[in-house]
């Protein structure tokens, strides 16, 4: 079998194992920025996101903190449709994105998986995570 070149190996790049998945998205782009993100899935992708101006808190004298959540909004990106967001909504869109295709990958592999058997989903793999990213995020 002849060898090739291969521009890009699966794990040779630097990786930091470290960081959480929201973290690597806040290194990229921060909570109050706009982003556009694109649903690379074959399927519509509806997820529900809170403002962080829609939380109020209240503080007791015994002490206890109340918290007032105003109206989830829910949001629908379609197969190959792309959006500009707000930054906060954009770390929730893109890592539910992220486990929903890779749980994908994950039954698609083993279909035939039989009853009693657990699926590892290794939604911490960085190597995985920098890919989604990067196809999910347009800027």
């Amino acid at each position: 079998m002849p060898r090739i070149k291969a521009d890009k190996a699966y794990g040779v790049g630097p990786q930091d194992q470290r960081l959480m998945f929201r973290e690597k998205l806040m290194k990229r782009f921060a909570a109050h920025d706009f982003v556009r993100v694109i649903n690379v899935d074959n399927e519509p992708f509806i997820w529900q996101y809170l403002p962080s101006s829609a939380e109020d808190f209240e503080f007791t004298p015994d002490p206890m903190k109340i918290t007032h959540r105003g109206e989830v909004e829910m949001y629908r990106l379609d197969p190959g449709q792309s959006e500009v967001i707000v930054g906060e909504n954009a770390y929730l869109m893109i890592e539910g994105l992220y486990k929903k295709l890779s749980a994908k990958k994950m039954i698609g592999g083993r279909p035939d998986l039989g009853p009693g058997q657990a699926r590892n989903f290794n939604w911490t793999d960085g190597y995985a995570q920098d890919e989604w990213i990067n196809k999910i995020y347009l800027g």
